[in-house]
């Protein structure tokens, strides 16, 4: 069985948005074996909207269709549901009811434009809401099925998952899945991940697919069929693919670089500090981000300007006029005087130019110097990153996590 995604809104379709609740949904979709075979968007347009359910009902089975089931003007699926089905929108005094009291909670007055929602196309089965004000609604035409969910992404996938996903097992079964193992890997490029496991690869036991992203790659095992033939190739496959890159192998499905290190910290009570400058606080956002971070974190010192280096870090001063801010000696000196201001057992230190400005020939623009301090080893290196300001910053904190992960699990830092 297959499924198409159908995305509403103008704020997608000009670039405004981004459409996170696609991969949501084949995500899900695929884990119960409906696949999906095409993702649209279209405008806040009846016109278009119709003709795009029309067109989907023609290729697919199933249809699911995120945004514009709000109260106001351009808000258009139950409309346009409503053309292309040819039922009546009729007014449900239950949903109704369920909408004044949700603004009641909210105290707060309730516009009567927002009753627009209690009006859905006939013969609906509604996902009543519990976090906002807009039902979810399952429409069968004939054979085929529509399933219109709210554009807000946590409203959309608790629905997808109270709703959407328990009809289609009911209505398909789940005699055949499709299963996905991803594992997180950090220190070696897309490339390079291919030519250790070209044999896996080409054994095409199940399908693998590298996705890249900054600073991490991530390969993905998809098996398709029952239960237990899924479980059993995932198995065998990640066996195969640990083998060549286990050692720079951090995590599996949603595991991030920040969460693995939070737990090695607080299984082996170590603390953790940071000293940060061209990164700007993202490095301690990310670490502290893990629930629980409170265990191992001591803190993070935004050290922008050398002033503050100096003071608060102690880096000397002769230091930073002979090397600069942005050298390996200074990296080093902020690590250090993090740990001692901190009084953490390992810290991190990052200063570099993420631009677009500030770069010179000998350092330019991505130039990244990132340190690593403990009582017994001290590490340090400098990159260079390319991208946008942001994407620099993202890839010099991703790149220092994976040095200290390195580090605790005691594999060669050098490669990073």
């Amino acid at each position: 069985m297959n499924c198409e995604i159908l995305t509403i809104g103008s704020e997608i379709t000009l670039g405004l948005s981004v459409d996170t609740n696609s991969c949501v949904i084949s995500r899900e979709l695929g884990k119960i074996g409906i696949e999906i075979t095409r993702i649209s968007s279209v405008p806040d347009d009846i016109e278009l909207i119709a003709s795009a359910i029309d067109g989907a009902l023609n290729r697919a089975d199933f249809l699911t269709i995120t945004g514009g089931l709000g109260p106001t003007v351009d808000d258009l699926t139950r409309e346009a549901i409503v053309k292309f089905t040819k039922k009546k929108l009729l007014f449900d005094p239950d949903l109704a009811g369920l909408i004044k009291k949700r603004y009641l909670s909210f105290k707060s007055s309730m516009p009567e434009v927002v009753l627009k929602q209690a009006h859905l196309p006939e013969d609906t089965i509604p996902i009543i809401p519990v976090q906002g004000t807009a039902s979810g609604l399952i429409i069968e035409t004939g054979e085929k099925v529509i399933f219109a969910l709210p554009g807000v992404p946590k409203e959309m996938e608790e629905m997808l998952q109270r709703g959407v996903v328990p009809y289609l097992l009911k209505r398909v079964g789940h005699d055949e899945i499709i299963n996905i193992r991803t594992l997180k890997i950090c220190g070696l490029s897309e490339v390079e991940i291919q030519e250790k496991i070209k044999k896996v690869l080409e054994e095409k036991k199940t399908a693998i697919a590298l996705i890249p992203h900054f600073g991490q790659v991530d390969v993905q095992i998809i098996a398709k069929g029952n239960l237990d033939h899924t479980q059993r190739i995932l198995l065998e496959t990640e066996n195969e693919i640990r083998k060549q890159l286990k050692d720079y192998i951090f995590g599996v499905n949603e595991e991030n670089l920040e969460k693995v290190i939070g737990d090695i910290l607080r299984e082996r009570k170590l603390t953790l500090s940071v000293a940060e400058s061209c990164t700007g606080g993202l490095l301690s956002n990310r670490i502290t981000n893990v629930p629980g971070s409170s265990d191992y974190f001591q803190g993070g010192i935004i050290s922008y300007s050398n002033k503050i280096k100096e003071a608060v870090l102690g880096v000397p001063e002769e230091i930073l006029s002979n090397y600069g801010a942005v050298s390996s000696q200074t990296a080093e000196a902020m690590a250090s005087g993090a740990a001692h201001v901190c009084n953490a057992d390992v810290s991190l230190a990052i200063t570099g130019i993420a631009g677009p400005g500030g770069g010179s020939r000998d350092k330019p623009v991505g130039t990244v110097c990132i340190a690593l301090w403990s009582k017994e080893f001290t590490y340090c290196k400098k990159f260079q990153f390319c991208g946008s300001r942001e994407e620099i910053k993202w890839k010099a904190s991703q790149k220092a996590l994976g040095i200290v992960w390195r580090f605790l699990l005691k594999k060669p830092i050098g490669r990073d």
